[in-house]
């Protein structure tokens, strides 16, 4: 399988485990047969006495939230192995019909490495998907998805929350507040058991 061939596979499996991630969060969020509150994503599936809560099937739950932990990573992994495609098949690509593409893409990378953030993750709280993704309390944000500061200049800082959806993974540019190099998360937003759909308080610069 070439690189081309591979990008495409990739790309079909990440829709496959996007859509089933849905499915199972609107799952766990949705209301009991009758009526009961949504069990949620996280959280006890045992009642006040300690004894296991007899009016959800705690194995069939168990065995959901434990497949979304799993899609998540793959989900993560086959971002990654995207990216690495795509230079692949960069690669591919003859000299003669680089030139410009090679052109633009270093362009494209002087001005992303010329960005500043935007935003600081002023909180990030602990079992949230920012943390799972990574992001620490203190880190910049240079790139959330498809916006930078030049988006929030022209957009504003409101341009964020239309980006924001349950099972969307988003490619998030950080400045890590420990100084050790700027780098790349994914952070997928879903309900938890907090509030929001990140578990992140982000702040403008």
């Amino acid at each position: 399988m070439d690189a081309r061939q591979l990008l495409a596979t990739l790309s079909s499996q990440r829709t496959a485990i996007e859509s089933e991630m849905e499915a199972i969060t609107a799952e766990l969020m949705s209301p009991g047969t009758e009526g009961q509150p949504p069990v949620g994503l996280k959280g006890n599936l045992i009642d006040n006495e300690g004894f296991p809560r007899a009016d959800i099937d705690i194995m069939h739950i168990t065995t959901l939230r434990n497949r979304l932990a799993v899609l998540n990573t793959d989900l993560s992994d086959t971002m990654k192995q995207m990216d690495r495609a795509l230079l692949d098949v960069h690669a591919m690509t003859p000299l003669a019909s680089r030139s410009t593409s090679d052109a633009t893409s270093l362009a494209g990378k002087a001005r992303r490495a010329a960005l500043k953030p935007f935003a600081t993750a002023a909180e990030v709280f602990s079992g949230s998907p920012a943390a799972e993704a990574g992001l620490k309390t203190g880190d910049g944000i240079v790139i959330f998805d498809t916006v930078d500061e030049h988006t929030v200049r022209a957009q504003g800082f409101g341009s964020l929350a239309t980006l924001v959806s349950p099972g969307r993974t988003l490619k998030v540019t950080v400045d890590p507040a420990d100084g050790k190099g700027r780098k790349t998360v994914f952070l997928t937003p879903k309900p938890w058991s907090g509030q929001g759909m990140l578990g992140c308080r982000l702040v403008p610069v």
